[in-house]
């Protein structure tokens, strides 16, 4: 798992705090396809969040940052408990 995270967030903008090793054991009841939407989930709530706090100014994509928090909450919001 751990590889499949590395293979879908290279070239994203990780913060200092996401550790690739960790999200790997948090997710060994998942596939494959499941960890390409966490990433793409995780980037783009950190865009979201980003922008919401980017509003009315000038932006700087250059502190763009996808964390630890965004892939938390995107493993939350993919696999909701029903």
């Amino acid at each position: 798992r751990y590889e499949i995270f590395k293979v879908h967030t290279k070239g994203k903008p990780l913060a200092k705090d996401v550790d690739l090793k960790a999200l790997a054991k948090e997710t060994k009841e998942r596939v494959g396809s499941d960890i390409e939407a966490i990433c793409r989930e995780a980037a783009m709530s950190s865009v979201r969040e980003f922008l919401k706090r980017s509003k009315g100014k000038k932006i700087d994509y250059s502190s763009l940052k996808v964390s630890m928090k965004d892939f938390r909450e995107a493993m939350k919001t993919l696999f909701r408990k029903s």
